[in-house]
């Protein structure tokens, strides 16, 4: 993703866009309703925009330790998503966009940066 208004390059990670993928399958099958998969994936490009014009705007996400010891940055979509993303100088590698309520992926957070 890269946008001429952002400051930073948001690089969307493979494990990002299977998260994305998930979810919005999930509102097509599970919930039977094609609208909401396409409101979710309209409200993650808006955050990604603001995390690009500002990837400092989130904090650190105080309930998963593991995430901030390693930079993690947490920026909420609706009230049960959030997208967990890393700042290296001017690129953002966003690594998750996660349900949560789920607890799948809190033990294992990926090191992308040195």
């Amino acid at each position: 993703m890269d946008s001429r208004n952002n400051k930073y390059r948001v690089n969307i990670t493979p494990n990002a866009i299977v998260n994305i993928k998930e979810i919005m399958d999930f509102y097509v099958d599970a919930m039977n309703y094609p609208p909401a998969a396409k409101e979710f994936r309209d409200a993650v490009y808006e955050k990604l925009q603001l995390i690009g014009e500002n990837p400092y705007i989130y904090g650190m996400p105080d309930n998963l330790p593991n995430f901030a010891e390693m930079g993690y940055r947490k920026a909420p979509v609706y009230k049960h998503h959030a997208i967990l993303y890393l700042i290296e100088r001017e690129n953002v590698h966003v690594v998750y966009v996660v349900d949560t309520r789920q607890n799948l992926w809190l033990a294992t957070p990926i090191k992308l940066l040195k």
